[in-house]
């Protein structure tokens, strides 16, 4: 048969810088499952609002949200897991998003990426972000990243870490029936009421 034809790069454009592109999608492709029974959900929602693009990926475990800053019309389109990592290669310079119909068009650097959108309707997540939330801690990530590492050693199948929050310090612990149990202990900036949650430290 024929080989496909190129659709023609047409809809509303929207100018990103690539290195911003590739942040959102290291921040949130890990979440996106290629294997989800939602099609929707093997993709990222990509909301370009105001002088703001957001990206958005949930496996319905987890939810991960990244922004950046853009220019250009309003759009809010779910861009593919395949999309995201060709993107993801060929990225350079400065990004210009075309919204079509049923296509996206990425152009970087003299080149142009063409992607089917995904038809649906993507998770309302954020009825699940508080809205009034006035508690927020600042921690070094790496260290954050080498604790979580340690603890998961012990934990259970289901990673199950316990985040222990208090003014100027956070604990990590948790627990295996076969293993024992582990805590780190480290500084934090934050002063607000002490809190405990429970999380997937995988």
């Amino acid at each position: 048969g024929d080989f496909p034809r190129q659709p023609k790069v047409k809809g509303k454009s929207s100018a990103i810088d690539a290195d911003a592109v590739l942040q959102l999608i290291a921040r949130t492709r890990y979440v996106v499952n290629a294997n989800a029974s939602k099609f929707v959900m093997k993709g990222t929602l990509l909301t370009l609002g105001g002088r703001v693009a957001a990206m958005v990926a949930t496996d319905s475990r987890r939810l991960a949200l990244a922004t950046a800053s853009r220019t250009g019309p309003d759009a809010r389109f779910i861009v593919p897991a395949k999309a995201l990592d060709a993107l993801a290669e060929c990225l350079n310079g400065d990004c210009e998003v075309t919204v079509g119909d049923r296509h996206l068009f990425f152009s970087s650097a003299g080149r142009l990426l063409v992607s089917r959108t995904l038809e649906g309707e993507f998770p309302k997540y954020e009825r699940i972000i508080p809205k009034d939330n006035s508690l927020a801690l600042t921690v070094d990530r790496m260290d954050l990243a080498a604790a979580l590492q340690r603890i998961n050693l012990v934990s259970e199948t289901n990673c199950a870490v316990y985040f222990d929050i208090r003014p100027g310090q956070l604990t990590l612990s948790s627990n295996s029936t076969e293993v024992g149990s582990a805590d780190e202990v480290g500084p934090i900036a934050y002063d607000g009421q002490p809190l405990k949650v429970c999380i997937n430290g995988g």
